[in-house]
């Protein structure tokens, strides 16, 4: 064996190891912060800001159907021609990603329960001002998914809400599921322009690998007196069904027919778009 050769080679490990080591340069690498430190190029989490440029982002949505407003059981059509009306709709969003022309800034690991009821939703405090895009998960992470809901503040979007977004099959949490997305009316389906006995969709969406990323949305933030960072952009319902002929696919509850799930959660990638 050559021993010669073998601690040449070792040498030269521990060597490039320290050497790369030596490369990382921890420090504050945020821009925005005081402890800002240019020649930092790996974050050690020592940034420190001023307070007083502390903004509260909002979200601002506007709901929509196509093109048109968005409201419980008001007369709109799926991709097939079939008269349908919502009487429930909702989604978790979250672990939202903002950046400024491509460029990540930083994340936001908290969720919200979105509705057509509600267009504010408060977000969190920012200090970078200068982002002009966000991408977000539709759902709820495979982690998140299976804490109880117990376990949070009522406030909480993750608590447990009235009417439920939380399956809870079993006492093992790994069975348990939050519903991501839930969509909920009447539908014509015998097509005779009336809503029978019978006639109603159920789409409840839940299970790890059935989140979606969303499209990234691009905005131009406005900032009021109240120093709320307000980005505004819409949502259409009708992604949600796209292609789905209601008449025939109006029914799930993900595992039982779970080709219906997939179609309904791939579309939410396209559920949120920039006003």
């Amino acid at each position: 064996m050559n021993y010669k050769f073998s601690y040449l080679f070792v040498y030269f490990i521990l060597t490039l190891s320290v050497g790369l080591e030596s490369c990382k340069k921890p420090g504050c690498t945020d821009p925005i912060a005081y402890n800002y430190n240019s020649s930092a190029n790996y974050n050690d989490s020592t940034c420190e800001y001023d307070t007083n440029s502390a903004y509260n982002v909002i979200w601002l949505i506007n709901h929509k159907y196509n093109t048109d407003s968005f409201s419980y059981l008001i007369d709109y059509q799926d991709d097939s021609g079939t008269l349908i009306q919502f009487t429930r709709a909702a989604i978790y969003a979250g672990k939202t990603n903002y950046s400024y022309n491509g460029a990540n800034r930083f994340t936001n690991h908290s969720y919200v329960l979105i509705n057509p009821i509600k267009s504010r939703y408060d977000m969190g405090i920012i200090y970078d001002t200068t982002i002009n895009e966000f991408q977000c998960l539709i759902g709820v992470d495979s982690i998140t998914n299976h804490i109880d809901p117990a376990t949070y503040e009522s406030s909480n979007p993750l608590s447990y809400q009235t009417p439920s977004m939380h399956w809870q099959m079993g006492i093992d949490p790994q069975y348990w599921s939050y519903l991501f997305i839930v969509l909920e009316g009447y539908v014509d389906k015998n097509k005779n322009n009336v809503f029978e006995s019978g006639e109603s969709f159920v789409f409840h969406i839940g299970n790890d690998g059935l989140t979606s990323n969303s499209n990234l949305i691009n905005f131009s933030a406005s900032v009021n007196e109240n120093k709320e960072f307000v980005v505004e952009f819409d949502i259409d319902w009708h992604e949600a069904i796209s292609g789905i002929d209601m008449a025939h696919d109006n029914f799930t509850h993900t595992m039982d027919n779970f080709t219906l799930a997939q179609s309904i959660s791939s579309n939410c990638s396209n559920l949120m778009r920039s006003h």
